[in-house]
């Protein structure tokens, strides 16, 4: 037993001295999920086709198991969904379908027009529960009235390509009534002024996967910000958030 400890050892050192060192294991081809394989996912079981927008592959490096491989993929009503899958276990897929739907149809009721300047505006629905198949189709088949069967979440996101002005917090208001109209546990409105167009929408549109990182944070571009939660303000006090927003998060 002794003789094999040194054995080992000695082949050790021999590895060590022979220049290999530590050796880094190439995880670029382990437990990855094609783009395709998640694309086929989604079309299957929504039975209608999407097509791809982005494949972000999963970090990698030291513990990678927990990171995910995301597949942003758009529907034919043009609304994005993200697909993700855990390095770990590659081939079972999670979705945010459901939501994205609900999100499609609740902006559809809104009317933005009010808001001058508006570059990208989109408000995204969270239902806080997993809905099975046969909850989907009814979600599909019935609209808005089966979302009073659930709580959900509304957030509405306004990118403005104008500075901020006293003047443009009206027609803001107006948005914010309709949003605070919606059944939902938990209103949000978040607006930008003065932000680059293709960053404004790609996180308005994407806003359940890139919302992960402040508005400000992904946009340098943006020159005042505000994020409104409570519901039921007057005008004044909602003027005065958004004129006066500090982050307070």
């Amino acid at each position: 037993m002794i003789k094999r400890m040194l054995l080992v050892a000695v082949m050790c050192a021999a590895f060590i001295l022979g220049g290999y060192g530590c050796m880094e294991i190439d995880r670029s081809t382990v437990n990855e999920a094609e783009p395709s394989d998640m694309l086929v996912y989604l079309q299957e079981k929504y039975n209608q086709p999407f097509s791809v927008v982005e494949f972000i592959p999963a970090p990698r490096g030291f513990n990678d198991f927990l990171n995910e491989n995301i597949l942003i993929a758009r529907s034919e009503e043009g609304f994005f969904v993200n697909v993700r899958s855990l390095v770990k276990d590659p081939y079972v897929f999670f979705d945010n379908y459901a939501s994205a739907y609900a999100s499609w149809l609740v902006d559809n009721t809104l009317d933005y027009s009010a808001v001058g300047g508006l570059s990208s505006a989109k408000t995204h629905v969270s239902i806080y529960e997993e809905l099975n198949e046969a909850e989907i189709l009814q979600l599909q088949d019935s609209g808005l009235k089966y979302l009073v069967e659930y709580d959900i979440g509304a957030s509405c996101l306004l990118a403005i390509k104008t500075p901020l002005s006293e003047s443009s917090v009206s027609g803001i208001y107006e948005v914010y009534k309709q949003i605070c109209a919606i059944k939902s546990v938990n209103t949000r409105l978040q607006v930008a002024f003065s932000v680059a167009d293709d960053l404004a929408e790609k996180y308005v549109m994407n806003f359940p996967y890139y919302g992960k990182t402040n508005w400000q944070e992904f946009d340098p571009g943006i020159s005042n910000y505000a994020f409104i939660s409570d519901e039921g303000l007057s005008f004044e006090e909602f003027s005065d958030q958004i004129l006066n927003w500090e982050d307070t998060r």
